[in-house]
């Protein structure tokens, strides 16, 4: 339906507006299964399907993409880690990406402690052997979760519909997951992001992770990682870190500036890393 608005110069075709009031349209926003709602979300579980098919497709037109993501793996993992020749070091990757190219590099290509170092991946958003999801975060500008039609395309919700023998890929058939050193009553040591934009779509992750870690009292260093093909921003940084101490720490620690910690305790790392191959990551 469009209503036609006309100017003194010329004429613009606009959406009416869907806050209006109206009864009848306030229904289908706010009904979750009403077919307005069914209409939009089969629209966009057929463009995730379109997108997967067009990963699957480069990833087949590119295949040294594997040896590329094992290096990049390799470089990430070896950088700044005080305890990595201890044998101890146990990587945990949570990746945004649906490609899973390390169990494959490291089951046929790399050492018996790198097996071991590898301890768990999960691929957030669905992986190319079961499904990818797309959505939004699950929390409107004031901290408050979304409800009605919106909260059917939240990433939260979206999740729940995944198969979830994508979850966890490497290794597969356990029950190992991200957080299994705390669980232990072990340690985190360090936290590092590559290739990340840091945006507010995926805010939600990043408070869970702060939240388990409980980063403002703990000694976790978090590391923001850029390459020349992937470079960093600070600017995102600060605002992820801003963020996090407005609507998590300030009504629970008085005074609190996390940035600054982070910064006098060292806890706060840009730190460049060289590519693994020039001019293909």
């Amino acid at each position: 339906m469009r209503q036609t608005n006309r100017t003194s110069s010329e004429n613009s075709a606009t959406l009416p507006n869907f806050h209006s009031g109206n009864p009848w349209i306030d229904w289908y926003i706010s009904n979750p299964s009403s077919k307005l709602c069914m209409f939009f979300l089969n629209e966009l579980k057929e463009f995730e399907t379109a997108f997967q098919e067009y990963i699957i497709t480069n990833i087949q037109q590119h295949p040294s993409y594997y040896s590329l993501a094992r290096n990049l793996y390799k470089t990430i993992s070896s950088q700044y880690c005080k305890d990595s020749e201890s044998g101890e070091t146990r990587n945990a990757i949570l990746s945004f990406n649906y490609t899973t190219p390390l169990p494959k590099c490291i089951s046929e290509e790399q050492s018996t402690y790198q097996r071991r170092q590898l301890w768990v991946e999960q691929n957030v958003h669905g992986t190319l052997d079961s499904s990818c999801i797309f959505g939004i975060d699950g929390f409107d500008e004031n901290n408050k979760r979304l409800e009605g039609i919106p909260r059917i395309f939240t990433k939260s919700n979206r999740q729940l519909y995944l198969e979830r023998t994508g979850a966890s890929t490497y290794p597969p058939n356990t029950s190992r997951t991200l957080f299994d050193a705390i669980r232990e009553n072990g340690k985190i040591h360090c936290i590092k992001f590559y290739g990340h934009s840091l945006g507010a779509a995926d805010y939600s992750y990043f408070r869970t992770i702060f939240n388990i870690v409980d980063i403002y009292n703990s000694d976790v260093t978090l590391y923001f990682l850029y390459s020349k093909n992937h470079p960093t921003n600070p600017e995102a940084v600060e605002n992820l870190i801003d963020r996090y101490n407005r609507e998590t720490l300030a009504s629970t620690s008085a005074n609190c500036d996390l940035l600054q910690k982070l910064l006098l305790e060292g806890r706060l790392q840009l730190r460049a890393i060289p590519d693994p191959t020039p001019d293909e990551c």
